[in-house]
């Protein structure tokens, strides 16, 4: 792990001190220098400082009867006990003393924060796992008492009910995020900080899904009609955080679950109701229980769904205001078929809408101001193929 990060320790050491330093591995060995040329020799100076763990000085002439040696200070790196390498500086050892503590010091805390990542990401590689065999439980092929093994290792009870909430953030085109992208490994880790700040607590399962998704399993010990706007709250107060920081959040929730079963559907509902949420309203945090119709919707194959796509708009294919007319008939849809409030979200007057309406009409022989046509249309319009 040391090999990992030493190149990046020395340089920025040196840029701090305006000194070269390197960094050897327990045999001695150069893993990591400001200078270039050095990586790979031996420096036999930094062998005693393993060996007795204690700081050394060599000035021109001690450097010189050790192999590979320049004239400095060498120091161990301790963590957890144990010497795991060694920090030197080059320089008259009366020029670099000084700065020895604050290096040796500087080292071992980003071998210290590299350790702590490397055990997060371990932790989160068996959270993986426990979601795989989760989305994949069906209750013949995986027995439940090894998937609650499983969970036990990991020190959850899976008695206490949960629901899945689906989580997304995203780059915020403004000038403001631009100097942030700049520093983007650095933020991704704050990141994964904040959510576990927000849904803290040892029985919240956290799952990193990728380098901008989240899915919690969060603890519930409200009444069920309750945990909805528990859950919003918290996205609210993490969203805005992550507004100030150039970032964008969008979330899904699913439903209270106890089973096995019903965890597994509550994720299902809360990647959906996600995907629902990042097409209507990104920045937003939709429950599954605020459009059933889409969940039905998903259950038709694809091939059936576009057929059908196909018979209701397929003459909208050729018109050049196809586009137009989608959203149209999407937004009239979604505003319970309000002229007030569709001319409102299209950010058009209302005779404006009553034309459009008129023209889908004429180009698809369809009456939006019909119920089951609309209903028609709006399951049409989740189709791939529009």
């Amino acid at each position: 792990m040391l090999e990992r990060i030493a190149q990046s320790i020395c340089k920025q050491a040196s840029k701090i001190i305006n000194y070269s330093v390197i960094i050897t591995n327990q045999e001695g060995i150069i893993i990591g220098s400001s200078q270039e040329g050095r990586c790979g020799s031996f420096h036999e100076a930094s062998l005693e400082s393993v060996k007795y763990g204690r700081q050394l000085y060599h000035d021109k002439k001690a450097a010189a009867r050790l192999s590979g040696t320049q004239q400095g200070v060498t120091m161990p790196i301790v963590i957890n006990n144990e010497v795991v390498g060694t920090v030197g500086i080059t320089g008259t050892p009366d020029e670099v003393s000084k700065y020895g503590n604050l290096i040796k010091v500087f080292a071992e805390m980003l071998v210290r924060t590299e350790l702590i990542k490397d055990s997060a990401i371990l932790k989160n590689k068996d959270r993986l796992e426990l979601l795989r065999e989760l989305i994949n439980f069906d209750g013949s092929s995986v027995s439940e008492e090894n998937f609650l093994s499983h969970c036990a290792m990991l020190g959850y009870d899976m008695s206490i009910p949960r629901a899945a909430i689906y989580l997304d953030y995203r780059n915020l085109e403004v000038p403001d995020a631009r100097k942030l992208k700049q520093v983007s490994p650095v933020l991704s880790f704050d990141y994964h900080v904040m959510i576990k700040q927000h849904f803290c607590g040892e029985e919240n399962i956290r799952i990193s899904v990728g380098e901008e998704r989240y899915v919690v399993f969060a603890a519930l010990k409200e009444a069920a009609d309750s945990y909805v706007e528990r859950l919003r709250e918290k996205f609210v107060k993490l969203e805005g955080q992550m507004r100030d920081c150039g970032f964008s959040l969008t979330a899904g929730i699913g439903r209270k679950a106890v089973s096995l079963e019903e965890l597994k559907r509550s994720y299902e509902d809360a990647k959906l109701s996600w995907e629902v949420a990042l097409e209507r309203c990104p920045s937003s945090c939709l429950y599954i229980g605020d459009f059933n119709l889409e969940k039905l919707i998903c259950r038709i194959p694809q091939t059936v769904l576009d057929n059908f796509a196909n018979e209701q708009l397929g003459s909208l294919r050729s018109q050049r205001d196809c586009s137009e007319l989608m959203k149209l008939a999407r937004v009239w849809c979604e505003s319970n078929f309000n002229q007030t409030l569709a001319s409102r979200r299209l950010n058009i007057h209302k005779n404006t809408l009553c034309y459009r309406l008129s023209r889908f009409e004429k180009v698809t022989g369809i009456d939006l101001h019909d119920f089951n046509n609309a209903v028609a249309v709006y399951i049409a319009l989740r189709s791939k193929t529009f």
